[in-house]
C-alpha cells in the first residue's frame, strides 16, 4: 500500500471510531511502529486528528461535522464510486441541479463529458469543475457568497440568501442531485448550515427527480438543521457500508436504493 493510501485509511478509521492505536495501525497496515508515529504526526500537523499516549483521536465528535477540507480526504474511493453512478443518471440535454459538498464536486468531475448539458448550482466547486466544458452550460444563482465551513480558502463557497432562492424558483431541472451532513428515517436529512439548508429544500421543490449522494458515515447522524423527510427523495446512491435496516426502511418508503462499490482513485485531485 502507498505511503498515501496508508494515510487516508489511517484518518478515515480515526474519524469513524473516534481513535486509534499505534499497535493496532501497525497490525492493520503491516508498517512498523515508528511508521504509524511518523504517519499520525503527519496527519495532526495537517489537522485531521489529534495524538495522544499511544495513538490519536478525532478532532471532531462526528466526521459529517468536520470542516469542508478534512471532508475531501475522506472516503474519496465511496465519494467517486457514487459520483459515477449519479453520473449515469444523466442524459445529454437534461437541466439538472446540483448542491454543494464533497460528493456532489465528484460528480461534477464526472459529468465534464456530457453534451448539451445545463447546470444549476450554488457551488464555487461545481462551477470551477465545469465552467470551461463545452458541452455544459453552468447557470449560478447568484446571491450572498459564504464558506460554508473552514476557513474561505478551503470551505465549500456557495451563494446563499434571498437572491439565490428567488433564482432558483426560475428554473425546473429534471433532477436534483443533494449531498447531505445526516440522514436519519425518523428525522430526514439535515445540514450544518442554515442557509445552504434553504437552497436544498428549493433545489427539491423545483425538481422532478431528487436524488442523495452520500456515503454511508452520514446514516444514523442528526445535523441542527432539518432540510427534509427522506420522503423527499426518488432514490439514494450510497456504498454498501450502510447497513442493511437503513436500506430496508428506504425502500419500504418506495426509495429506490443504489448501492456502489469504491472505486481507485483515478482521477487527480480537485484543485
Amino acid at each position: 500500500m502507498l505511503a498515501a493510501e496508508r494515510l487516508k485509511r489511517i484518518a478515515e478509521a480515526v474519524c469513524q471510531d473516534g481513535a486509534v492505536s499505534i499497535t493496532d495501525l501497525s497490525a492493520r497496515f503491516a508498517v512498523s511502529e515508528a511508521t504509524v508515529r511518523r504517519d499520525l504526526s503527519r496527519l495532526a500537523q495537517q489537522g485531521l486528528l489529534k495524538r495522544t499516549y499511544g495513538g490519536a483521536v478525532s478532532r471532531q465528535t462526528a466526521s459529517v461535522d468536520a470542516p469542508f477540507a478534512v471532508r475531501e480526504q475522506l472516503y474519496v474511493a465511496e465519494k467517486r464510486a457514487i459520483a459515477l453512478a449519479a453520473a449515469k443518471l444523466v442524459s445529454d440535454g437534461e437541466t439538472i441541479v446540483l448542491d454543494a459538498g464533497t460528493t456532489i464536486a465528484e460528480l461534477a468531475r464526472a459529468l465534464r463529458n456530457h453534451s448539451d448539458l445545463t447546470v444549476i448550482t450554488n457551488s464555487e466547486r461545481v462551477m470551477n469543475e465545469l465552467y470551461d466544458c463545452h458541452g455544459v452550460s453552468v447557470f449560478a444563482i447568484g446571491g450572498e457568497v459564504r464558506a460554508l465551513s473552514g476557513l474561505p480558502a478551503k470551505g465549500d463557497i456557495c451563494m446563499v440568501g434571498p437572491v439565490a432562492e428567488e433564482t432558483l424558483r426560475r428554473f425546473r431541472p429534471s433532477k436534483a442531485f443533494l449531498g447531505t451532513a445526516g440522514i436519519t428515517i425518523a428525522e430526514g436529512m439535515s445540514n450544518t448550515n442554515l442557509p445552504q439548508t434553504r437552497i436544498k429544500q428549493l433545489m427539491a421543490e423545483i425538481s422532478t427527480e431528487v436524488i442523495l449522494l452520500t456515503d454511508h458515515t452520514k446514516f444514523g447522524h442528526v445535523s441542527y438543521s432539518i432540510v427534509a423527510g427522506v420522503d423527499v427523495l426518488d432514490k439514494v446512491i450510497t456504498d454498501r457500508g450502510i447497513k442493511p435496516e437503513d436500506k430496508a426502511a428506504l425502500e419500504e418508503r418506495g426509495i429506490e436504493v443504489v448501492l456502489v462499490e469504491p472505486v481507485p482513485e483515478e482521477l487527480p485531485p480537485m484543485n
